[in-house]
């Protein structure tokens, strides 16, 4: 799992020498951690992205894209309601990071 995460938040991550089996041995674990869209950054392009594990990847990413468009709506409405309390907010964690990723969907940003 590690080597399959290596690098995949950036634009254009190292090298991927996984195997099916492996993909398919690890995709609980991605599944559950929030890690797949990042795992179907580093197979897109590859052979193990027209596998079944790769699609399942690819609509995990599409889910956390859909997502992550109905959390920036909530977060924008919080700022406007807070500041229109006078108050000032902070925006830290995870959609503030998530901004720095080459795609939207690859960082989940769940807590507002």
């Amino acid at each position: 799992m590690a080597s399959l995460l290596a690098g995949a938040w950036r634009a254009e991550a190292p090298a991927l020498e996984l195997s099916a089996c492996e993909l398919s041995s690890i995709l609980p674990l991605l599944a559950v951690s929030g890690a797949a869209p990042l795992a179907w950054w580093r197979v897109r392009g590859t052979p193990l992205a027209k596998l079944p594990e790769g699609q399942e990847l690819y609509r995990a990413y599409l889910g956390q894209v859909a997502a992550g468009v109905v959390r920036e709506h909530e977060i924008l409405a919080a700022l406007s309601a807070l500041r229109e309390a006078g108050i000032e907010p902070l925006l830290a964690k995870g959609w503030a990071v998530a901004r720095h990723y080459p795609e939207p969907g690859l960082r989940p940003s769940a807590d507002v």
